[in-house]
């Protein structure tokens, strides 16, 4: 005796297991329900399954990449705020050396002067002048030893910071050229 094949909620689609003939995999009802959806198949559930992981993975790995970014931005924010006692520190760090010394008028010079242009003339302010404000050679005075012409276009003073002021107004616009001593001993 044969047993009728039993359908399971779909018309055409029938359990041949009854009938000794092995079931195609499309002919297979595999209820697994996530919410409301129902799969034809264990293959077509697991493709969704693996999407579904991708998606969330996907979706955490976004969400720990910002929470990651919010703390460095806030852990950046925090480090350019010195301690009270950090701005005293790089205050004192910048204070001039006593008046009157060639430290304090070495220090005039890198304030202008600034990055490599510092050694650049600090080498050329003491070849001309061994750093002394009231240095002169003829028409030449001051620190940087400057012309007459010179001091008249660019300033002139009997400070350190008026002098360097003016040499550095003259090497902004010519460079080390017109001076007689030049940086790294090459004049």
């Amino acid at each position: 005796m044969t047993a009728a094949p039993a359908t399971h909620g779909r018309s055409g689609d029938t359990d041949k297991t009854r009938t000794g003939a092995a079931p195609s995999v499309g002919s297979l009802l595999y209820q697994s329900d996530v919410g409301c959806i129902s799969f034809i198949d264990k293959e077509e559930a697991s493709m969704f399954t693996q999407l579904l992981h991708r998606i969330i993975s996907t979706i955490s790995i976004v969400l720990m990449l910002f929470v990651i970014g919010l703390l460095v931005a806030q852990e950046t924010k925090a480090s350019y705020r010195p301690a009270p006692n950090q701005i005293r520190v790089a205050a004192h760090r910048y204070q001039p050396p006593p008046a009157g010394s060639a430290a304090k008028r070495a220090w005039v010079v890198c304030r202008l002067f600034t990055g490599h242009r510092c050694d650049e003339a600090l080498n050329v302010a003491w070849c001309e002048s061994s750093l002394r404000p009231w240095a002169g050679n003829g028409q030449y005075r001051g620190i940087f030893q400057m012309g007459s012409g010179e001091r008249s276009r660019y300033g002139d003073g009997s400070t350190a910071w008026a002098q360097t002021r003016a040499a550095f107004k003259y090497y902004s616009l010519s460079g080390w050229s017109p001076w007689e001593c030049r940086p790294y001993g090459s004049g």
